[in-house]
């Protein structure tokens, strides 16, 4: 799935600015640090993160019904009856959701910063 997403976003690059590069005598490397990462990062941070984020769900789901990981941990501790040890792995799950939302937020940020800073 990244990968087709991550095609798509290199197709979508816009070919002016890499031309406008290459016109003015920047190397390979200038062109790509300079016009085509700041065009895809926000979007290469974005979809890998989103799919980690899809990870860690099923990986819980998984678990639920007999794959292992974290989801079976809450199956056996329902099983039971530990009360404490199921609040503690629901506050794992929803702990580790929250904080890849927030290193989402801040990545998505810091390449926005970069490639307005790049675009200007």
């Amino acid at each position: 799935m990244l990968v087709k997403v991550y095609a798509e976003n290199l197709e979508e690059i816009d070919m002016g600015v890499v031309e406008a590069l290459q016109a003015a005598g920047a190397s390979k490397f200038q062109v790509i640090t300079q016009a085509i990462m700041p065009t895809i990062m926000s979007a290469f941070i974005s979809w890998s993160v989103f799919r980690f984020d899809i990870n860690i769900r099923y990986a819980a789901v998984l678990g639920v019904v007999g794959a292992g990981g974290i989801g079976w941990e809450l199956v056996r501790a329902s099983r039971l009856l530990a009360y404490d040890q199921m609040l503690a792995i629901t506050l794992v799950i929803f702990a580790m959701i929250l904080t890849i939302e927030m290193i989402t937020r801040f990545l998505k940020q810091r390449a926005d910063t970069v490639t307005s800073k790049a675009m200007s």
